[in-house]
């Protein structure tokens, strides 16, 4: 017999009902949940140490749970000792952008503070969370956070080299030159955190190179002290590499170009190509366009592994493609080609 089966039997009377309650939510137990407030269990009860109970649902990891205690009367902005909502909860934990959503649709307060100042936006940025921070940035969370003694959501980003994220906050508005209180940038923590895909990527959003904190250090200094001489590298030449990053205000005409010379690479794969078709490549970082790539009957053939390999590692490298890379591929000859 399980626990819930056991605790089951020693009957539902006065807070009982309630510590059950609180047993399926964190146990995530939907059936249990929904059986126990049918019979009169309060779903805004809270447990000996102040733990609402929709927080506990949180930890058990069921939005449906979530659904059930705020369709049964629970505070969706309850605080916890820490004067966190569940959304902040929800928002830094791993997996959880369904709860997020559950939580949204129940009206919880995406700017909400906690007495640390930290919003949930806060939280999933931290923790690189970035399904939960497009939910709540569609929901019209401040991608800033105004006004805020904690570091702004893009430097916590930055700090803990969550590409993806930074990312996301940019694409969403993210000042790239916002400050803490002690005048650290994003890119100053980027540095801290070394990496470099971090660093050029806010490079390329118009990050100030030339920007001192409150003890008067550029980037460049911070790389040097801590000793990133690639990422110093990067920085004096303010992230170029010598070729246009398929990124900034060019970005579409240099898709463009880039679906012309992979269109022509099946072309010239004649038969293999129309037998197999082609197939759509990954998405391009925090602009999210999707690219022709070549067809699958192709990536056995010399050099198309090149282009392959050239997408492939769009998303976790600082050198993104260039249309040179891709119009040399096809150009050069190292594909074994002939129109």
């Amino acid at each position: 017999m399980g626990l819930f089966d056991r605790l089951r039997k020693r009957g539902r009377r006065g807070s009982e009902k309630e510590e059950l309650l609180s047993a399926a939510a964190y146990g995530g137990d939907a059936e249990w949940v929904r059986e126990l407030i049918a019979d009169g269990a309060d779903g805004d009860w809270r447990d000996e140490s102040g733990m609402p109970l929709i927080h506990q649902a949180v930890s058990g990891g069921s939005s449906e749970v979530v659904h059930l205690l705020i369709g049964a009367g629970a505070d969706v902005d309850a605080r916890d000792k820490y004067e966190s909502t569940a959304l902040h909860a929800a928002a830094c934990k791993k997996g959880a952008a369904d709860i997020v959503r559950t939580l949204i649709q129940g009206g919880a307060d995406v700017d909400a503070r906690d007495d640390s100042d930290r919003t949930p936006l806060h939280a999933a940025a931290s923790e690189g969370e970035t399904a939960a921070a497009r939910l709540l940035i569609d929901a019209g969370a401040d991608v800033n956070a105004g006004r805020s003694a904690y570091p702004p959501p893009l430097l916590l980003a930055a700090l803990h080299a969550h590409k993806g994220m930074v990312g996301v906050l940019v694409q969403a508005g993210a000042d790239v030159n916002a400050r803490s209180e002690h005048g650290e940038s994003p890119l100053d923590a980027a540095v801290r955190s070394g990496s470099g895909a971090v660093v050029q990527l806010l490079l390329r959003a118009g990050a100030d190179v030339e920007a001192k904190d409150d003890g008067g250090k550029t980037a460049l200094n911070i790389a040097l002290e801590e000793g990133h001489e690639g990422i110093a590298a990067l920085l004096r030449t303010g992230g170029e590499s010598g070729e246009r990053p398929l990124s900034g205000p060019t970005a579409k005409e240099q898709i463009a170009e880039i679906q012309t010379a992979l269109r022509q690479l099946v072309k010239l794969g004649g038969a293999a190509a129309r037998r197999r078709g082609t197939r759509e490549a990954v998405a391009l970082g925090h602009i999210e366009a999707q690219i022709v790539a070549v067809g699958e009957g192709l990536m056995g053939s010399g050099g198309i592994d090149l282009v392959d390999s050239v997408y492939r590692r769009l998303e976790d490298s600082a050198d993104a493609p260039t249309v040179r890379e891709v119009t040399l591929a096809w150009k050069s000859g190292l594909v074994g080609w002939s129109a």
